[in-house]
């Protein structure tokens, strides 16, 4: 019996860049933090909006902020990434 195959997930990178923007505030202090150019960045999102079918942030003269779908993951990309960074530690074990 075949089972249906699993949904793929977004790169790990693009949420890491989505996560890092929510909480800095922004697509510049999170490239810094993440080491890539903020047009890097700006890509990953770019990713992980396509994947959505509509923008998580929206582009504004000061810079970005959150669309109404961006707040929605918002929360459940930070506790994804911290979940799967419990993860490791816990295989030691």
């Amino acid at each position: 019996m075949l089972s249906p195959p699993k949904p793929k997930a977004p790169p790990l990178n693009a949420m890491r860049a989505f996560e890092s923007a929510v909480r800095l505030g922004g697509f510049k202090a999170a490239a810094v933090e993440l080491a890539v150019t903020p047009g890097a960045l700006a890509q990953q999102i770019k990713t992980l909006e396509s994947r959505a079918g509509a923008p998580l942030f929206e582009r504004i003269s000061q810079g970005v902020r959150l669309t109404a779908l961006g707040e929605a993951a918002a929360g459940d990309f930070g506790g994804a990434l911290d979940r799967l960074g419990a993860a490791l530690p816990s295989a030691k074990r």
